[in-house]
């Protein structure tokens, strides 16, 4: 990303102030890293690109720096998650994502896959993520942004979201909806899986716990 403006509007949406730990997933250039830095975050930047991590750990020396996959590492604590991580691991991104404790999350995403994560029940978008990220996170689609704002230029259209955290994403309620969703067309009481709303599979997964057996979705009354 090299358009100024936009990175202005991703640290404004983030409401950054001094002090916060911002987790910064790609961090590529260090284009954002400076714009965070700036407004006074401590940045943990994760970059798996060598180097592109040389030069971050030149430019920013007093930042924690980690050369490493995203996926793989283990995160340190942090208040906020500001990133423009590539789109292609934003689906596992978004899921690992959840399953720490935060305050707010900034990130750039696919358009497609930002409204899948906003899509609701019954809607051809909603799945896995949808559930998982609605019951954690308030989100917000905070709007477009410009191909022109990448270089190169990317081949599809980009949304910001932001994401206001309610609780952390539990292991075995990701399984337990994967789960469900192998058979997203079942029915449940008088609905299908896939028009299920998240408060709706969170019923269902709490009931299976009280049962004392693998959740194989066994289904109480909605």
């Amino acid at each position: 990303m090299v358009d100024k403006r936009v990175l202005e509007r991703i640290a404004d949406s983030a409401q950054i102030r001094k002090g916060d730990r911002v987790l910064e997933i790609g961090a590529g250039d260090g284009i954002l890293t400076e714009e965070l830095v700036n407004r006074g975050a401590h940045v943990i930047a994760i970059e798996i690109d060598g180097r592109l991590f040389e030069s971050l750990r030149a430019r920013f020396p007093s930042q924690q720096l980690i050369n490493a996959d995203a996926l793989r590492v283990r995160w340190p604590p942090f208040d906020k998650c500001v990133s423009n991580p590539p789109y292609s691991i934003s689906k596992k991104l978004i899921l690992k994502l959840l399953q720490h404790n935060f305050k707010l999350g900034v990130l750039t995403l696919q358009k497609e896959f930002a409204e899948k994560l906003a899509a609701k029940p019954g809607e051809k978008k909603y799945g896995v993520v949808s559930v998982c990220t609605q019951l954690c996170c308030d989100i917000e689609l905070l709007g477009r942004i410009p191909r022109n704002a990448f270089r190169p230029q990317p081949k599809v259209d980009s949304r910001l979201v932001r994401l206001t955290t309610r609780l952390r994403l539990d292991t075995g309620f990701l399984s337990f909806v994967r789960e469900m969703f192998q058979k997203r067309n079942k029915k449940v009481g008088a609905r299908r899986v896939r028009e299920l709303r998240p408060e709706d599979f969170l019923t269902l997964y709490q009931h299976n716990k009280t049962r004392s057996r693998p959740a194989h979705c066994q289904f109480p009354s909605l």
